[in-house]
Parts: structure tokens; C-alpha cells; sequence
């Protein structure tokens, strides 16, 4: 969506066009992740589990949530990178209702896909701003790197 913005400011597409197909994918992926929870949730749990190093207890945890409170999870799990991808299947392996967890994630993507897609539009529109920005951080940062190395080969210097 970011790179949608990008090329959006560059008039590659347009920009609402680049909105409404960020949307349509986003629903469309999200969809599939809660039929994958929803018929074969604890199998997935498991892959997930084995191939990402993710704890039992941290699914559990997660699951906790969405079982406690499983709208507010759909809506959150939106803006958060790990729970963006498996959301889903957990909403999906909750049994969050169908209908519910389409409103509630609607919601959510009308709000991050037009937000994402903006942000690759804006950003673009400052790269120059930005990269002076990057240059003089860097400019800055080799100067403190410079100054610790020489105050830690002073103060060796100092001891012998």
C-alpha cells in the first residue's frame, strides 16, 4: 500500500484506484484467513506455532483476547504487524460470527488501506525533505560514533 501511494504520487495510477484495490485485497486476504481458522484453526495454530518460534503460552494469550473481548481484537489486530497476518485465522478459530468480524474489519480497512496508501503519497511528496533529513541524522551520527571512540581510546590511554 505504501509503494500504491508511492506510485500514485508519481501519476503510475491513481490514487483512488491504488485505495480501492488496497481495500478489495486486504478484505479479500482476510477473508481467507478466517475460513483457514475456521476449518482448520488448530492445525494452523500449530504450523504457526513451530514455524514462527511463537509460544504456545503467546497463543494462548492471544486467543484469551480474542475470546474476551473479539471485536475490539478484530479492529486492533489491524494496526499491529504480527496480529495483521494471523488475525484472521484467529477470529476465524474464536468462531468470531462471520458477519460480525466483516463489519468490525471493514471498519478497520476503510480506516489503515486510505491511511497506508496515503502515507506512501505523502512520504513521496517529501523525499527530498527527507533525505536532507537522513543525511545530516547520518552527519550527526558518524560525529557522536567519532567522539565516543576517541573519549573510550582517551580514557584507555589515561589508565596506562
Amino acid at each position: 500500500m505504501l509503494l500504491g501511494g508511492v506510485l500514485s504520487f508519481e501519476h503510475v495510477t491513481s490514487l483512488w484506484i491504488t485505495i480501492i484495490v488496497a481495500l478489495f485485497g486486504i478484505l479479500l486476504g482476510d477473508n481467507a484467513g478466517y475460513i483457514i481458522g475456521r476449518d482448520h484453526g488448530a492445525r494452523f495454530l500449530k504450523t504457526v506455532e513451530r514455524r514462527f518460534h511463537i509460544s504456545k503460552r503467546r497463543i494462548d494469550k492471544e486467543l484469551a483476547f480474542f475470546k474476551v473481548h473479539p471485536l475490539k481484537a478484530i479492529f486492533i489486530m489491524r494496526f499491529l504487524p504480527a496480529l495483521k497476518v494471523f488475525g484472521p485465522a484467529l477470529a476465524g478459530y474464536t468462531r468470531i460470527p462471520w458477519w460480525k468480524y466483516q463489519i468490525v474489519n471493514l471498519v478497520a480497512i476503510l480506516i489503515y488501506a486510505p491511511l497506508m496508501v496515503y502515507l506512501g503519497w505523502h512520504f513521496s511528496s517529501n523525499v527530498e525533505f527527507i533525505l536532507h533529513d537522513v543525511k545530516m541524522v547520518k552527519r550527526v551520527l558518524t560525529i557522536v560514533v567519532i567522539a565516543i571512540i576517541g573519549f573510550i581510546l582517551v580514557k584507555r590511554m589515561l589508565k596506562k
